[in-house]
């Protein structure tokens, strides 16, 4: 079933649509046995600039896993946890460019209180 822009989604369904697995860093999904990232479910109280930009955190797994979306040219499914805490589908994006400019995350850490930013990465939608 195609996934439809702006409905909602059970995290249980995000994973069946998307033929994916959480973690280690349960945001980015990816197919399992590899690192191929599928989906993303980013929380919008985290990262208010989502779908285009996703901010990964400073962490073992967390900055693992950020530097692997910076390298992967394949679009993926791309889903926003809102206020209500429900997932809604945004559609497919990929990543257009990156930064660790340190006044850019610092810029960003202003606009909401949350752990450290490791690495900002700037999405684009794709058709």
């Amino acid at each position: 079933m195609p996934l439809i822009k702006g409905q909602s989604y059970e995290w249980d369904q995000i994973l069946a649509e998307t033929n994916s697995v959480s973690g280690p860093v349960f945001y980015l999904l990816h197919r399992r046995g590899t690192d191929l990232i599928t989906a993303a479910s980013i929380d919008i109280a985290k990262n208010p600039r989502a779908p285009y930009e996703v901010w990964a955190g400073d962490g073992e797994q967390i900055s693992r896993w950020g530097d692997i979306l910076d390298a992967q040219t394949e679009p993926f499914e791309m889903f926003v946890r809102e206020t209500d805490s429900l997932h809604y589908y945004r559609g497919r994006f990929r990543k257009k460019h990156s930064s660790n400019n340190q006044h850019e995350i610092a810029l960003r850490l202003a606009q909401v209180p949350r752990g450290p930013i490791y690495k900002i990465l700037f999405l684009e939608e794709v058709s």
